[in-house]
């Protein structure tokens, strides 16, 4: 299987689901760090330690929009300008 398949996967899902799907993995991902930090002595992090997870959930739809004018801005920048694209803005 080529590796694009699973680099686009969540991409298929509406942008609540993958706000859904990216909060639980950045929440793996501290839970796990808590772990390895518990089991070498460090003490246990306040409640805020939950926070940088849901922010990061919360900001995905914005990052996804401003992906999604990045790569529109792209593919503008990299088609050809006709005499047509002067005639219609021009003022």
């Amino acid at each position: 299987m080529p590796r694009e398949y699973f680099r686009r996967r969540v991409l298929r899902f509406p942008l609540w689901q993958q706000a859904a799907q990216v909060a639980v993995l950045l929440g793996l991902c501290a839970a796990l760090v808590l772990l390895v930090r518990f089991v070498g002595g460090a003490p246990l992090p306040r409640w805020t330690y939950a926070v940088p997870p849901l922010v990061g959930a919360l900001l995905w739809p914005a990052g996804h929009a401003a992906a999604a004018m990045a790569a529109a801005a792209a593919a503008f920048v990299g088609r050809t300008v006709t005499c047509a694209d002067f005639a219609l803005n021009r003022s």
